[in-house]
């Protein structure tokens, strides 16, 4: 099975933005917490739906430490939401 299909990158980046999300409404006041929290839970969910990325964990590590990006528009356009200085 490769982690590089377009089903995992992309279904597994949203699904671990999304658990990252939920952490951080969840848990925001424990970082620590929240961090290791959506770390496993995003394993576990990309397990779950069969889109196993690893890379994706860090999106939802990003979401947890970084306080500009607690918004659910992160979900859809990261880099058109004006966060990204690339764009």
């Amino acid at each position: 099975m490769s982690v590089a299909r377009s089903w995992n990158v992309i279904a597994g980046q949203f699904r671990s933005a999304t658990v990252g999300l939920a952490c951080v409404f969840v848990l925001g006041d424990h970082l620590e917490i929240a961090a290791m929290a959506a770390l496993a839970l995003a394993l576990v969910v990309m397990r779950a739906f069969h889109c196993l990325h690893p890379p994706a964990c860090a999106t939802a590590l990003i979401l947890v430490v970084t306080p500009v990006v607690h918004d659910v528009k992160f979900l859809f356009s990261p880099c058109c939401s004006g966060r990204s200085s690339s764009c």
